[in-house]
């Protein structure tokens, strides 16, 4: 009887190069897709190293009994008040905040919890200085809504005076303020309320460290508004 004969040596050499030309062309594969990824897919949590996204308690801020501002003098030269206000930029965020033809120098705003390490930074360097407290009502929640933004408004001012931050991003804040409860608009400082969330809103996505007294005002000129 006839038969064939197979080269058994033959064939797995065959196979062998066979499996290597494949494994070849999928390490190929990876390797470029790897790089097309890297070239054309931004990496969305890559963020410049001198821009500071809200940190996650901004969505949900702290209540504080009270906010209180650091006033170092009174003028009614506004060029005075800019040489104090130059003097104090290494104990804060100091700005200038004009009223009934005065100008006052404020060093900041804060809570209860930060202000003490505040007022020793000042006695420890011989700076005068006077504190300015803002009361609201515990039972109304139109008031607790604006210490709610408030807290969490002074959250970015703080974030922005760190000497190694350039910009805030906002988009969380943005989000968090739409979130919030409608309030009745017979409450006495609803307007204020309404005034505050408008504010956040129309604020850019990203916040320079540049506009920071220009925020620092405005947030000063809504508490000192507050009806009790």
């Amino acid at each position: 009887m006839g038969y064939t004969r197979y080269d058994l040596k033959k064939k797995n050499k065959s196979n062998f190069i066979f499996v290597f030309l494949i494994c070849g062309i999928l390490v190929l594969a990876f390797i470029s897709g790897s790089i097309i990824s890297k070239l054309f897919i931004k990496d969305i949590n890559k963020v410049d190293s001198n821009t500071t996204k809200v940190p996650q308690q901004i969505v949900q801020p702290i209540l504080s009994k009270n906010f209180i501002a650091i006033q170092c003098g009174v003028f009614s030269s506004k060029d005075n008040a800019e040489k104090v206000k130059a003097n104090l930029y290494s104990m804060g965020s100091p700005f200038i905040a004009s009223e009934d033809g005065k100008n006052k120098v404020i060093l900041g705003i804060y809570t209860e919890s930060e202000v003490e390490k505040i007022i020793k930074k000042l006695k420890d360097n011989g700076i005068e200085f006077s504190k300015v407290s803002f009361k609201y009502d515990l039972n109304s929640p139109c008031d607790l809504q604006i210490v709610e933004i408030i807290d969490a408004q002074l959250q970015i001012t703080g974030k922005l005076s760190d000497s190694k931050v350039k910009s805030v991003q906002t988009k969380q804040l943005k989000e968090w303020s739409v979130s919030l409860n409608a309030i009745d608009k017979n409450e006495k400082n609803y307007n204020i309320l309404k005034e505050l969330k408008e504010y956040i809103k129309n604020l850019p996505d990203e916040v320079s460290k540049d506009k920071l007294e220009e925020y620092n005002i405005h947030l000063y000129k809504k508490l000192k508004e507050l009806k009790i």
